[in-house]
């Protein structure tokens, strides 16, 4: 029992001479205290602060899509569109590699200075790609989808953003609009056959 006693006392620490062998390295202690925060201090000065936005973009409702279906479904022999139609598309559109190079050729770059412009289009088009994201929300979310903009400029980020929704509910609408009106030339052709018919059958 008393060995045992005497084996512990030994493995223990004596607070006393940790701090006299610490005081005693005090000056290594404080040099590299200050040089660390020296550096950090350095670093939070000229470090280049990085500003992220996030945009969420969902479903749009009924109300936004009742004018495309004006016409459309009962008799008319056309399919109603749904959400989830339109939405589909718009989604095809902003995760498109058309859209993510047109705004790199016509945002990203003119808004970089003119010496990082010179450097190769492959480096700026990875830099492009990690500064401009898109990802979904969460798996059980499918329909929720984000867009994250990385920049130096608090309102560069807010603009991009902006100006990379808007670009792709440009193209979805463009999309949209066109295949209605197809599906519209498409059903008039086919009644003035049924009118023609009709009339050589009269």
């Amino acid at each position: 029992m008393r060995n045992e006693r005497e084996r512990l006392s030994g493995d223990e620490i004596d607070l006393f001479e940790l701090t006299e062998a610490l005081w005693g390295q005090k000056l290594l202690i404080g040099l590299v205290t200050g040089l660390v925060a020296a550096g950090a201090l350095l670093y939070a000065y000229l470090a280049e602060p990085v500003y992220e936005v996030k945009v969420f973009v969902q479903p749009p409702t009924s109300n936004d899509i009742a004018q495309l279906n004006y016409g459309r479904g009962g008799g008319s022999g056309l399919v109603m569109l749904t959400v989830k139609d339109v939405f589909d598309v718009y989604l095809r559109n902003l995760q498109s590699e058309s859209l993510r190079r047109k705004f790199f050729r016509e945002t990203y770059l003119p808004a970089l200075p003119e010496a990082r412009r010179r450097g190769s289009q492959d480096e700026q088009y990875d830099r492009y790609l990690s500064a401009v994201s898109l990802g979904q929300v969460s798996r059980e979310g499918a329909d929720r989808h984000f867009i994250k903009v990385e920049a130096s400029d608090p309102k560069r980020a807010v603009d991009w953003a902006a100006r990379y929704v808007e670009m792709a509910g440009r193209l979805g609408e463009d999309e949209i609009v066109e295949n209605v009106m197809t599906d519209a030339k498409v059903k008039a052709k086919n009644l003035e056959q049924e009118i023609n018919i009709a009339r050589e059958g009269a």
